[in-house]
């Protein structure tokens, strides 16, 4: 039943790739194209996408935490960097975005799952303002749990471009073959994630950064209270 059900799932994949093309089910030239199952052929693109999916994600990573680990001043640069970083790297391993249909689904979903995450992480960095030589200026403070929150999301998005081409490429190809789903439209949901926990991440510490600034000073302790 399944060895059927995965047959009639081929069959259809096939006539609709060769439809596209413009040649028959039983064209040599198709054949020659086609060649393997839909899960083979997402299995040789998923490794393509293994590695566009760590460039992107290790990049951001690395600068964020030489960016925000430790007591930090907030200054232009440092929040622009990581956008920067990702601006400049995106780009090159983007694939044809999709325009509906499940595609479309998946790259809001990594969005939005995205835009989750940075809000997180975000919270686990404190920014409060101090006074040197009679100047307030924003700090920043992040440690451990900071850092392993940014790692665990970052290692989780590599393992699962990991998993897609070398522990259930079959199951995926199958799905993504049914659903019209393109390798393109799997790589960018997840590039689409990184993008938007770093655009997240860089967009709360510039508004948190203003808020103590223009906090009003605390008769007490004489300087604004951390923005939570």
């Amino acid at each position: 039943m399944a060895s059927t059900r995965r047959r009639r799932v081929e069959i259809g994949w096939r006539t609709r790739v060769s439809t596209l093309l413009g040649l028959g089910v039983d064209d040599g030239r198709a054949a020659a194209f086609l060649g393997s199952s839909p899960s083979e052929r997402v299995c040789r693109k998923a490794t393509a996408m293994d590695a566009s999916v760590w460039i992107v994600n290790l990049a951001v990573l690395a600068v964020v935490l030489e960016s925000d680990l430790g007591r930090r001043r907030v200054r232009r640069f440092r929040v622009l960097r990581p956008v920067i970083t990702a601006a400049a790297v995106v780009p090159f391993f983007l694939g044809n975005a999709a325009s509906g249909g499940y595609g479309l689904m998946l790259e809001i979903g990594g969005a939005a799952a995205g835009l989750l995450f940075g809000l997180v992480v975000s919270a686990l960095m404190p920014v409060y303002a101090e006074v040197v030589e009679e100047r307030r200026r924003a700090m920043t403070r992040a440690g451990v749990p900071y850092a392993l929150a940014w790692i665990g999301v970052v290692a989780a998005r590599m393992f699962f471009s990991y998993g897609s081409a070398h522990l259930w490429s079959a199951r995926l190809g199958e799905w993504m073959a049914a659903h019209r789903v393109s390798e393109g439209a799997l790589t960018d949901a997840l590039i689409f994630m990184a993008m938007a926990m770093t655009l997240t991440r860089s967009g709360l510490l510039y508004a948190r950064a203003r808020a103590v600034l223009a906090a009003p000073v605390s008769a007490r302790s004489g300087s604004p209270s951390p923005a939570r």
